[in-house]
């Protein structure tokens, strides 16, 4: 019997072996593995730029947070996200928030987005309070923000609305 968040986040396992007969598999087993066929997943890098940290997701583009920790300074009050950032010499399109990548930023109150992002992940704001605006760069094809809350481009889906407001 495997049970309840069995390999949670194993990010870096390319195979496994058990060695006992499976009769039941819970819901939950491997959220958020990497799939475990030797050679098939690409390996992500995880660096920091401007106090931000970031995650590859293609050789070309990248998520603001790991999937696992905090993306910046939990006492940042103001981030504005860049639409491209260089490390070591590549430049990667900023394409999406990663899964709580802000969690527990207790002072963070604004957030810009550019018009590179596309993807938002759940849970990417959890547990903070004092956010009261998000703004997105009027070139993105996917968002709006409208008085600080974040919508889809044509304004009829909420996205997000900041806990502090």
């Amino acid at each position: 019997l495997i049970k309840g968040y069995f390999m949670n986040r194993c990010f870096h396992f390319s195979s496994a072996t058990l060695l006992l007969p499976i009769r039941h598999v819970a819901a939950r087993l491997c959220v958020l593995c990497l799939l475990l066929v030797p050679g098939s997943a690409q390996a992500q890098t995880v660096f920091t730029v401007d106090g931000i940290t970031y995650q590859t997701l293609t050789e070309s583009t990248v998520q603001v947070g790991d999937g696992m920790n905090r993306a910046v300074d939990p006492f940042a009050s103001t981030i504005t996200i860049p639409s491209t950032v260089n490390f070591e010499g590549v430049d990667y399109s900023v394409t999406s928030i990663g899964y709580q990548a802000f969690s527990s930023c207790y002072s963070l109150t604004s957030i810009s987005l550019p018009s590179s992002m596309s993807n938002l992940q759940s849970s990417m704001f959890s547990g903070c309070p004092s956010l009261t605006e998000l703004n997105v760069d009027s070139g993105n094809s996917l968002f709006s923000t409208v008085n600080g809350v974040l919508f889809n481009k044509d304004l009829t889906v909420l996205v997000c609305y900041p806990s502090g407001k």
